[in-house]
Order: C-alpha cells, then structure tokens, then sequence
C-alpha cells in the first residue's frame, strides 16, 4: 500500500480536487447555462457525428498500424479506405456547429464531404477482392470483380457530381448514390465478410459482416426519414454497425496470426527444436 501512494502520490491531489468539485456542485446545486447557443438538433448531430468520426479514424489508425507490421495490401487499402470517409464526418460536425459554407445548401461543399463515401465502399469491396484471390469461385475472374468495382465507383461519381454541381438536387443525388451503390455494395460486403466468417469459422469476419450489414441497414432508413427525428435513431444505429467492424478488425488480427504465424517466430522455433535434436 505504501508503494502504491509513493508511485502515485501526483494523483492523489487531482483526485481530492475532483471529489472536492463534485460534492460542492451536488450540495449547492450548481446549475449553469449552455457555453453553447445552438439547438437541441445541432448538438445531437455534433454527438452522433463526432462518436462516429472517433470510430472511424480508429479503425483506419488501427489497420495502418497493422500494415506496418503485416504489409499486407489489403489491411493498407482498408486503413486509408477508413481514413478518407472520416472526413465525410468532419463535415457534418462543422455543420452541426453552424457553419454554413459546410450546409446542404452548397452543393459544391456537399460534394466534396459526401464523395469519401464512395472512395469508402470501394476501397473495403476491393480489399476484398483481394483476400479472396485465391478462392476457386472468383479465382479466375478476379478482373471481372475489379472491373465492376471501378465501373460502379466512377458511374457514382458521375451521377453524384452531375446531381449536385450540375442539378443542384443533393436530395436526388443521395437517394441516388445510396440506392444504387453504397446501399447494395455495403450489404454485398456485410455478406461477402458474413459468408467467409461461418466457412472459415472466422469470429472477426462474422462480426465485420454483421456491422456492415447495419450500416447498410441504417442508410436504407436514411432515405426515407432523414428529415424526420428518427433520422437520429438511424444515426445511432450507424454508430453500433460501426463498433461491431471495429471489434472484428482487432480480433481479426489475432485470428489471422493464428493461421498464419509470423514466420520469424517459427524460424527461430525450428533452430531450437533442430539445436535439441542435435544434442
């Protein structure tokens, strides 16, 4: 006990401040307005907006990470895949403080936030495509898989730019884009991640699928109540299909060592079991 105050004999201040601080606002009461002056709507979205940014950059920080250790190409596609729709949710946080030039009503703006969700579901599809190289069913027909991936990226981008900078109708441009693409192509992915966990009895892909099959799921409801209040329900939802992707992304890394061992590790287990033999 003696050891542990003297290792942490900085803490124990800033933790009497606390306790100090909360029981003078629990006995007087202490009620202060909003520092904020934005509305109930404007602070939900910021809250949804910023968890889902977290997660987001977490997982594409996580898989950057792994690459450096594993240079696996598709761990390296699906971080910057990651990376690149977080910023989709930076724009929603400076719209939800007011900032206008970020606000539906610039098309131009809308463009430019909203288009990482295409860049997003092409990147994820084509990592993989990449892991299932080797499988007999696309093993000859990998191109096939790669050309309907950049065909559908650039028709997306083709129709999005066309309806918001050309049309001026971001309505029209985002029920197209998710009807068409990221709607199908998330739920493509939530079944392709789902069916390779059950066959291969991989846990983490189970889990990825499973998220990615809610996102799709919460977009679909985007299109039909995204001016209603419930658009904040499917929001959380969003942000629950995220947290399943992020704990299949962890627990896959341990699952793939598993399969396959870092071949360093073995290395040096055949020099001491070969040096054993020799004694």
């Amino acid at each position: 006990m003696k050891q542990f105050v003297e290792e942490n004999i900085w803490f124990i201040p800033i933790l009497m401040g606390i306790i100090l601080f909360s029981s003078i606002c629990v006995v007087y009461d202490i009620s202060l307005p909003s520092p904020i002056n934005i509305s109930a709507e404007s602070i939900t979205l910021l809250c949804l907006s910023s968890i889902a940014f977290v997660l987001i950059v977490f997982i594409g920080q996580y898989l950057i990470e792994r690459w450096f250790t594993s240079k696996d190409q598709t761990t390296l596609i699906w971080g910057i895949s990651f990376l690149l729709f977080s910023i989709t949710f930076i724009g929603l946080m400076l719209k939800s403080l007011g900032i206008i030039w970020t606000a539906e009503n610039d098309s131009l703006m809308f463009f430019l936030f909203r288009q990482f969700m295409i860049l997003w579901a092409a990147g994820v599809l084509y990592g993989l495509v990449l892991i299932f190289r080797n499988e007999k069913v696309i093993k000859h027909n990998v191109w096939i898989m790669e050309a309907i991936i950049l065909v559908s990226a650039i028709v997306s981008y083709i129709w999005f730019y066309y309806t918001t900078i050309i049309l001026n109708d971001v309505h029209l441009a985002m029920n197209g884009l998710l009807g068409f693409f990221f709607i199908p192509v998330c739920a493509f992915i939530g079944y392709l991640f789902m069916n390779y966990g059950y066959k291969e009895n991989f846990g983490s892909m189970k889990r990825i699928g499973f998220g990615f099959i809610i996102v799709a799921i919460s977009y679909l409801g985007w299109t039909l109540y995204h001016t209603t209040m419930f658009y904040y329900l499917l929001f959380s939802l969003f942000i629950i299909g995220l947290t399943f992707i992020r704990a299949g992304v962890i627990l896959l890394s341990a699952e793939k060592y598993k399969l396959e061992p870092n071949p360093e590790i073995c290395n040096k287990c055949k020099v001491l079991l070969a040096s054993k033999k020799n004694r």
